[in-house]
């Protein structure tokens, strides 16, 4: 018997138990976090694909299908940028890829096949929201009569006999030196905005809103400085629940200060079962259903929770700690890029280039770890979007092929998140034209000028228009927010072409958001050009436009110049020129940093 089937036959005995046919398997935990824990990776470890994104499907065996191509399978819905990891890591005998976008959803899935009549889910990793979206999927079709059960015990935790324990690491305060307002004033605001809505109290479940709330920061969920935690905030209180053993004497004093009591995290559920509430506020993005289930009194308003675009827009220290950070990012990378010069013809391998990255980012001040899991591709895999590599499988780094390197840093400052394509020899007259117009989408971004009022979504066709014209295109969003010191993808607000992600929330000033269009050909190569970038006032009266702050030169060998327009050269020019200005002075210490500094910011 195989892994994935002994795992899959526990769970299946378990669906019995409870006569279920189907039980969904999210990528979330209880805080409908992004990125989550060891201990909440459930989908990955019953289905084998351990990509950010993605809700698997486990169908008790004997459940009948009409398609063939569905008999005897589990089902794992993830989107593009996972699609040929998650081609490489399912087992093909037991699981079955359903590609978003291309293939049906799994609310359709489920609703087309009368055999699932009872769906089994955990209220603690489903958001009201989810919950209310598959219900409504289910009811219309009046044919069949899909039961959503709720299910209090996680049936893969059940199974799961070398689970990791729920961490509970040290939290600590982040300085106003750094995150420019006080846990009071946050807190003020939010009360303003209880009384705007008439609303008593507030439920925070989202962990980056919270560890923003509270001037506090953790590293309960890998390379995202967060905390396991609930709050509750009326006019008169505010209780975070949180477990006061990972506190030192600086904590308590801090929460202290603004008059905040701790409670234990896994008293939060009790807690609000017994509150009674004249009107509570929560977030049916972020609030989970067990929480929902467990509000026994009151009016409910359901909204964006009043931290959500408060934490979104940065003030004046945040943003100048952007700056910082990126330059001393910028000095590592180069750092970096000039390393692999020096070794490339020793065959250094895309693990090693991901260590030095990590080894020289950590000697700048004020780092505390990667934002993110490197991305380090050579040739082939730098198509893989969201490649991993492994020493076991990785390849070298060679003259030949095009190398992606998708990286960023927590500093105490700043977060950073910046992709660069290189190429170590002489790209190829094609690798060179896609290189060309994934940077003029780039430049059409960076440059726009665009209304008040004007979401992502809008805006997304502008960094997508050059690849167009030559018939190609990015399976992925062009933006994303980013978190201050919090996680590297941050929203509300984002550039992309889901109307349903991006056209809810326009960009506002004082906003971070990433520029990274792309190109991606199986077996061959990625492009990726990333920023990171300001919303700002413009010159022109109630219009806005960006600032860049990301500091790392784009090789101008890569560019076909008869492509660009004489703006686009200019833009180009002055960016390198910018970038070899800021760090020459700060690499004083490595004249070969310098020099590869120079060779690659060369005007056109």
């Amino acid at each position: 018997m195989t892994k994935a089937l002994s795992k899959l036959k526990h769970v299946w005995d378990l669906m019995s138990r409870h006569n279920l046919c189907a039980y969904i398997v999210p990528s979330e935990d209880a805080h409908q976090s992004e990125y989550v824990s060891e201990h909440d990776n459930r989908r990955a470890y019953i289905s084998g694909f351990d990509g950010s994104a993605g809700t698997a499907l486990v169908v008790r065996n004997g459940i009948h299908f009409d398609s063939e191509q569905y008999r005897n399978k589990n089902f794992l819905w993830t989107d593009g940028r996972y699609f040929l990891q998650a081609e490489m890591q399912l087992d093909k005998d037991h699981w079955k890829l359903m590609k978003s976008g291309v293939d049906v959803t799994m609310k359709e899935f489920i609703q087309q096949n009368k055999d699932l009549k009872r769906v089994g889910f955990d209220p603690l990793l489903f958001s009201l929201d989810e919950y209310r979206s598959l219900r409504e999927q289910l009811t219309k079709n009046k044919k069949t009569s899909t039961e959503l059960v709720s299910v209090k015990e996680n049936l893969i935790d059940q199974v799961w006999e070398d689970q990791p324990k729920l961490p509970n690491n040290r939290v600590f305060t982040l300085g106003e030196e750094f995150c420019g307002k006080s846990t009071t004033h946050k807190l003020d605001s939010i009360r303003a905005e209880l009384s705007k809505n008439k609303a008593s109290h507030v439920i925070l479940t989202a962990l980056d809103e919270i560890a923003w709330t509270f001037n506090l920061r953790g590293s309960d969920v890998e390379l995202n400085p967060v905390f396991f935690s609930y709050a509750l905030i009326s006019q008169n209180d505010a209780t975070l629940y949180v477990n006061n053993s990972r506190f030192d004497q600086n904590v308590a004093s801090h929460l202290s200060t603004s008059k905040v009591t701790v409670k234990p995290y896994d008293s939060f559920i009790t807690d609000i079962s017994q509150q009674s509430f004249d009107k509570v506020w929560i977030d049916p993005i972020s609030c989970n259903m067990a929480v929902y289930q467990n509000i026994k009194s009151g009016q409910i308003l359901e909204d964006d929770s009043p931290v959500k675009i408060a934490k979104s827009i940065k003030n004046e220290t945040e943003l100048q700690g952007f700056r910082d950070c990126h330059l001393r990012d910028g000095v590592a990378l180069v750092k970096l890029f000039s390393w692999i010069e020096q070794n490339i013809d020793k065959g250094i391998d895309e693990v090693q280039v991901a260590e030095q990255a990590l080894l020289l980012r950590s000697q700048q001040s004020n780092f505390v770890s990667c934002s993110f899991n490197t991305i380090a591709g050579s040739g082939p895999n730098g198509a893989i979007i969201h490649y991993h590599a492994q020493k076991s499988t990785c390849s070298k780094l060679s003259r030949d092929q095009v190398f992606l390197l998708d990286s960023g840093a927590q500093y105490l400052d700043g977060t950073t998140d910046v992709t660069r394509t290189l190429h170590y020899g002489q790209p190829t007259p094609h690798e060179m034209e896609c290189f060309t117009r994934v940077l003029k989408g780039h430049i059409s971004l960076d440059t726009l000028i665009f209304p008040h009022g004007v979401t992502g979504y809008r805006l997304d066709i502008v960094a997508r228009m050059s690849l167009w014209r030559a018939g190609l295109d990015y399976n992925h969003g062009t933006g994303h927010g980013v978190g201050h010191f919090l996680n590297v993808h941050e929203g509300p607000h984002g550039i992309g072409v889901r109307m349903i992600k991006n056209n809810k929330f326009p960009l506002l000033a004082g906003m971070t958001v990433t520029n990274e269009p792309g190109y991606y050909e199986n077996g061959k190569f990625g492009i990726r050009i990333e920023n990171i970038m300001f919303v700002k006032n413009s010159q022109v009266d109630k219009f806005y436009c960006f600032e860049n702050i990301t500091v790392s030169p784009i090789q101008p060998k890569f560019v076909v110049k008869d492509l660009l327009s004489g703006d686009e050269i200019k833009w180009l020019n002055d960016y390198n020129a910018m970038v070899r200005e800021k760090l020459t002075p700060l690499l004083a210490d490595d004249s070969k940093a310098v020099e590869w500094l120079n060779d690659n910011t060369q005007p056109l």
